[in-house]
């Protein structure tokens, strides 16, 4: 919603005035960090890194162990962040 209101200002569809109004009522009813309809939007899963480091690993034939030891974290790190397992890579 924030960056709904925070468009439709830089396109000079709504007022200064109504601008700070939006943001005023998402601050008022909590809604400045997270919306209350955020949970009937399922979470996207992390695609352009997943895809990044599939790349980084085939055209650098880097390994999953040792990608994650140039990157300076361990490979379970890697995992949770982009899905990939080490099967995978």
């Amino acid at each position: 919603k924030a960056a709904i209101l925070y468009r439709a200002r830089q396109l000079d569809l709504i007022t200064e005035s109504q601008y700070k109004t939006g943001v005023i009522t998402l601050r008022k009813y909590g809604e400045t960090q997270g919306e209350k309809e955020d949970h009937l939007i399922a979470p996207e899963p992390p695609e352009l890194l997943e895809k990044s480091l599939r790349v980084l690993l085939e055209k650098k034939n880097l390994g999953f162990s040792e990608l994650a030891r140039k990157l300076e974290v361990q490979p379970k790190f890697i995992q949770e962040v982009t899905g990939l397992s080490m099967r995978e890579a």
